[in-house]
């Protein structure tokens, strides 16, 4: 059972960081004993919404993050696969059942509540989903991996870099310093390679 508490909390935290675009510390604890209400996310954070279009979404209030000392939301709709962020949250939500005032992704380790910190979350998704040879992965991946599978599903880059609350200088540089990673993986969509390319790479003059 104690795989499964854990597993369920990770699940979803790595899903709604994934979808949500978050950064890693935005959603985990930097330890332990560093959970602080009003400043991570808890149960109460969490609520249904709707976005410009009138579809339904969940939404995610973050406290505080590292732009935005007065908090700001991060949100995702359902997915239709195998992770999708609102099947994993009400999982981990129905195994787990965090109360109001603890830390979102609490998860039961030996008859004990604990918030997920960060390296709990690491040790856990490298241990399923790294293979060996394969390059460990880190906490950025989460917010990296969310903005391209949403570029590869065909949305405006100025759509996505509002969603991953990216500074502007900084998803441009982002994206230049990936282009050479991320374009291979746009060759089946060409208009959207050619408009990353016309994105990233800066006009001759």
């Amino acid at each position: 059972m104690q795989g499964t508490f854990t597993h369920a909390a990770v699940w979803a935290c790595a899903a709604a960081a994934f979808y949500g675009v978050a950064r890693l510390g935005e959603v985990t604890t930097r330890t332990l004993q560093s959970f602080d209400a009003s400043k991570h996310v808890t149960p109460s954070c969490l609520r249904p919404g709707r976005d410009r279009n009138d579809l339904i979404v969940t939404v995610l209030s973050l406290p505080i993050t590292k732009t935005a000392p007065d908090g700001e939301d991060i949100y995702w709709a359902r997915q239709v696969n195998g992770a999708d962020p609102d099947d994993t949250m009400l999982n981990h939500l129905s195994i787990n059942a965090p109360r109001a005032n603890e830390h979102l992704f609490t998860h039961t380790v030996k008859g004990q509540c604990r918030p997920l910190s960060h390296a709990c979350f690491l040790q856990h998704v490298n241990t399923i989903l790294c293979v060996p040879g394969s390059q460990p992965i880190y906490g950025h991946g989460f917010r990296i991996g969310g903005t391209l599978e949403y570029l590869l599903c065909g949305i405006p880059f100025e759509a996505v870099k509002a969603k991953g609350r990216w500074a502007s200088d900084a998803f441009h540089v982002y994206l230049r310093q990936h282009a050479q990673i991320l374009a291979p993986h746009m060759q089946p969509h060409p208009e959207l390679h050619t408009h990353f390319l016309q994105y990233t790479i800066p006009s001759v003059n």
